[in-house]
């Protein structure tokens, strides 16, 4: 769309200009509602990345021997400038600790100190990990070689391994500090969970969510009918009326679940 109005005023490239008016004064959902819907109008232009995120590419993980300190310090300040904004020494300091239950391998969350478990410790701390590296560079001869360096520090492998593999990736870490008192898993699991489709989020508890898969899809009856309806925006059930009766299905099959 090359031209249109917003508010009776003519725009060139009016869908841009709408994003940006709805990015300074409507809520961040509302704005990504918006970004989808713009996304469906032109599926010959987006079903060709509907693979996309099925695909990973881990990048180049070996550490490069011959880059410079200065180099590596350089690349962590900028691509990992949000991990080292963290205060770690005060109301980001880590709090809790994250492992996996024995019964069935399930990641779980413990407090410092108080529960057990934390010598199983499994690693999810990128923001400890990136500032104790920041630090030992800083401290180190920008002039020296990176192999020197880890050499000398070879703890630090791990996060140069990561910081490389992540260069040009900025969506590839959760940029969130998930070892301290702030953090709530169910934001992360929120997350994970809008990538394969979940919306009307509802979290009953700071830990897990509940959420609708394919709300308002046509059943199997109802395309097999000719019933594909657009359910970007389905109407909300009336639970006190009877459920529908395909001719061909039973009632149970096409139960639109709410």
């Amino acid at each position: 769309c090359a031209r249109g109005a917003i508010g009776g005023q003519p725009v060139e490239k009016p869908w841009p200009a709408l994003c940006d008016w709805a990015a300074e004064g409507l809520d961040r959902e509302v704005c990504e509602l918006l970004h989808s819907c713009l996304l469906e109008a032109y599926p010959e232009l987006t079903d060709r990345y509907g693979d996309y995120n099925l695909i990973a590419d881990e990048g180049d993980a070996d550490p490069a021997p011959e880059r410079t300190v200065a180099a590596v310090l350089s690349q962590l300040r900028a691509d990992y400038a949000w991990a080292l904004a963290f205060d770690r020494d005060g109301a980001d300091a880590p709090h809790q600790f994250w492992y996996l239950s024995e019964e069935n391998l399930e990641p779980r969350l413990g407090l410092r100190g108080e529960e057990p478990g934390e010598p199983f410790e499994t690693f999810v701390d990128v923001v400890g990990r990136a500032q104790s590296l920041a630090t030992d560079l800083a401290a180190a001869d920008h002039d020296a070689p990176l192999g020197l360096f880890l050499l000398r520090h070879p703890e630090h492998r791990f996060m140069v391994e990561r910081l490389q593999s992540m260069t040009g990736r900025p969506y590839g870490e959760v940029r969130g500090n998930l070892v301290g008192r702030d953090f709530l898993p169910c934001h992360l699991i929120r997350f994970t969970l809008a990538l394969y489709g979940m919306e009307h989020f509802d979290p009953r508890s700071t830990r897990w969510v509940r959420g609708t898969f394919l709300q308002g899809a046509p059943t199997a009856g109802d395309v097999a009918a000719g019933r594909e309806h657009d359910w970007i925006f389905p109407a909300k059930p009336d639970l006190s009326a009877p459920w529908p009766q395909d001719e061909t299905d039973d009632a149970a099959d096409n139960h639109h679940e709410p």
